[in-house]
């Protein structure tokens, strides 16, 4: 080891591995150097902490943002039509909130239906009161009182049906209650609401339109998870896992892998990765390009600044700072790096010594010149 004892010019000090004699040749895992006070500032060294990570970010990707597929849903006319009005033509909307307003004369008959069983309902069990009379009394017979029961049956099934058609149109509840009270019909204005909260996508009609029962009128999904596609190089394929966390660049959440495609696109080579990512504060939207980085499980990995990495005597190093103005190299193994930091492997690491991460060129000068003499 050389100890440099003796205080150096200043303005030599940052060619200070030029006069630095009596370090004998070594390899680079075992050169050190003892330098002084005066000696580190003026070096400028800066040191910093690495930190002890349990996974390594892959490169960054590009993934672009789309809903879920299992949560597309398409809507259709439920009964003939004409568009009144559009409410909503995009965007998000939230469950029950009103997307247009058919008029439908379909509408009306439906009701006027529905009220004529009502009417039939009412005369029938009427019939069924005064057959249980008779036949108590011996003037009808069991015959009849079946016949008479049987017609109660089948007119409240078929009440419930028309109920349950009118429903499913999207007839809501207060109409319906309005319809059987007042015995009169209810207009024919139809609203036509969004079933779930999502996001509007191909908005198939427009105002004025003439739709018939069944007609395509939009399709929604959610975006609350959203999904974010990539296209991953093949050779990532066997690292990849399902379950296996994805940070996204710019967000504290990380997402999850939730499918990777068994087909390989032949021009680039890529397949398809699809991450499921929660998006409650809808800081993310379909179509909209986003970063990402697959997380791998790494057992004794380390992550520190990218300007504490070195290479020195054909080795990829960092400086350490064992002691006070000491420095030693320690041979690392890279696994990853990005604009700011970098994560290795190394032999008997301390993360809790500091890294040197200013001052390294000196460093790395001092050393070579005390290896020429």
């Amino acid at each position: 080891m050389t100890n440099l004892n003796k205080s150096l010019p200043l303005h030599s000090v940052l060619f200070v591995g030029l006069t630095l004699f009596g370090f004998g040749g070594a390899q680079a895992e075992n050169a050190n150097i003892q330098l002084n006070s005066q000696q580190w500032q003026a070096m400028g060294i800066q040191t910093a902490q690495a930190q002890a990570v349990s996974q390594v970010p892959s490169m960054p990707m590009q993934a672009i943002a789309m809903m879920p597929i299992h949560s597309m849903q398409n809507f259709n006319s439920p009964i003939d039509g004409q568009v009144v009005e559009l409410r909503r033509v995009h965007g998000e909307v939230a469950e029950g909130e009103v997307i247009a307003v058919l008029d439908s004369a379909q509408l009306v008959v439906m009701q006027t239906e529905l009220l004529g069983v009502v009417t039939e309902l009412q005369v029938a069990n009427k019939s069924l009161q005064r057959s249980k009379q008779l036949n108590a009394s011996g003037v009808t017979s069991t015959k009849q009182l079946q016949a008479a029961q049987a017609l109660v049956t089948q007119l409240r099934s078929q009440l419930a049906e028309k109920k349950e058609t009118l429903r499913l149109a999207g007839f809501d509840q207060a109409r319906m209650d309005k319809l059987l009270k007042t015995n009169k019909t209810q207009g024919s204005k139809l609203n036509i609401s969004a079933p779930v909260a999502g996001q509007l996508d191909e908005m198939q009609i427009r105002l004025g339109q003439r739709l018939i029962a069944n007609q395509a009128l939009f399709s929604m999904g959610t975006i609350d998870p959203i999904v974010l596609d990539v296209r991953v190089p093949v050779s990532m394929r066997a690292q990849l896992e399902e379950g296996m966390t994805v940070a996204v660049d710019g967000f504290s959440e990380q997402g999850e892998i939730r499918h990777l495609e068994n087909q390989i696109d032949e021009l680039t080579q890529t397949f398809e990765v699809h991450v499921i990512f929660s998006n409650p504060q809808r800081k993310i939207l379909p179509g909209q390009s986003v970063s990402v980085r697959f997380l791998t499980k790494q057992a004794q990995a380390y992550r520190a600044p990218i300007n504490s990495v070195a290479q020195f005597e054909g080795e990829t190093v960092v400086f350490t700072q064992p002691s006070a103005q000491k420095v030693a190299t320690q041979a690392v193994q890279i696994l990853q790096m990005d604009a700011e930091n970098m994560y290795f492997t190394a032999d008997k690491f301390d993360a809790a010594t500091p890294l040197i991460t200013e001052g390294t060129t000196a460093i790395k000068l001092a050393l070579s010149a005390s290896e020429e003499e």
